[in-house]
């Protein structure tokens, strides 16, 4: 017996199939700007909250996970599902181990280790799985959305920053210590001022902004991140600490449908943001040669008409045109990831429990 999960996005409706047997599951989105939080029922979202990240309060020692907790506490009261929840998923904008551990806190309120994990367990009681954001984007479009029925896939989150999913063979590509694709951080060549030490890079077609990479280099998200493209156009001259505050808590402010309005600032942006993602696309055809290139995040729903120029671009810096796709999911990629994850994790804790108890798990 199956239910419809449908998600409406900018790109369309995906439906999705999952048993109406299943027990409900908690999804979780931690990022740098907002929080999302959903439980799944048998038709699909029941409840779903977004907050700002910064709106949870940041604890001494405990970050914002005192907050997540009562987030999460919140939403399933208000669900009014009469059956408990089985399994959390939480997909969060960090390095995350092949256990679970954050490798490095995050200065939105994340620690360092295994506390996402481990509170969120003691607190509910369930199995908890704990991974990175693009991951289970990744995941989530292979499983579910424009990746479908492929095996190597590059999912590109466009959003605040620039993060990267890779499925080769049909599984996500980690790394030794759970650090694999983190694509917003490769150094590109920057004019740093006189000494070539200020906190402040222009890189050509690639655009400007403050950074802190080693002299003569920008990270790849300091330019054409979506906070990034905001703040250059606000503040064209120079690094404005206000504007990147501004920039920190939104996605990219409209720019693209200024950029089509007719707004030379926004058109500026855009232009250097189809440079540095083509860029992008065509080192990594270069190393990992997938099937396809899957375009996620925030940043992508308010950006389909200047795909194709993307395509186009990508086509002359690659020796074979890229299959380059806008995700079904959106914004919610991660989110869907995490109910992948979870319902993953709940599957393998039954399997786990019924070999203890000596019972058969099959039915």
């Amino acid at each position: 017996m199956t239910a419809t999960w449908a998600l409406g996005t900018a790109a369309g409706r995906v439906q999705v199939e999952l048993s109406s047997r299943a027990a409900p599951v908690v999804a979780v989105d931690l990022g740098g700007t907002h929080i999302r939080v959903a439980i799944t029922g048998p038709g699909g979202f029941e409840r779903l909250v977004v907050r700002r990240t910064a709106e949870l309060p940041n604890v001494d020692g405990q970050g914002v996970l005192p907050g997540l907790i009562a987030t999460i506490h919140e939403t399933i009261a208000a669900s009014g599902l009469s059956v408990p929840a089985a399994a959390i998923g939480v997909a969060v904008a960090a390095h995350v181990g092949p256990s679970g551990l954050i490798l490095q806190s995050r200065p939105f309120g994340i620690p360092a280790g295994g506390a996402v994990r481990d509170r969120l367990s003691d607190a509910f009681g369930i199995p908890v799985v704990v991974d990175n954001d693009a991951n289970l984007a990744a995941a989530a479009e292979v499983a579910i959305g424009a990746g479908r029925g492929l095996r190597d896939v590059s999912v590109i989150t466009l959003g605040t920053n620039i993060g990267l999913g890779i499925m080769a063979d049909g599984r996500i590509v980690r790394g030794a210590h759970g650090a694999a694709g983190e694509a917003g951080t490769l150094l590109m060549p920057a004019r740093r001022g006189r000494d070539g030490r200020a906190g402040f890079a222009r890189a050509g077609r690639l655009g400007h902004g403050a950074t802190g990479a080693p002299a003569g280099y920008a990270l790849l998200e300091e330019l054409v991140g979506g906070a990034a493209l905001l703040s250059s156009m606000e503040s064209p001259a120079g690094p404005n600490m206000r504007s990147a505050q501004r920039a920190a808590g939104t996605v990219a402010g409209g720019i693209f449908p200024r950029a089509a309005a007719g707004d030379r600032r926004a058109q500026s942006a855009v232009r250097h943001a189809l440079e540095g993602w083509a860029m992008l696309i065509a080192n990594l055809v270069a190393l990992l040669d997938p099937e396809a290139f899957v375009l996620s995040g925030g940043l992508v729903e308010e950006a389909p008409a200047f795909i194709e120029p993307l395509r186009r671009r990508a086509a002359d810096l690659c020796p074979l045109p890229p299959d380059i796709r806008i995700g079904d999911l959106g914004a919610q990629s991660g989110l869907v990831g995490a109910v992948v994850a979870a319902r993953s994790v709940l599957q393998a804790h039954i399997a786990t429990e019924a070999t203890l108890d000596g019972s058969d798990c099959s039915t």
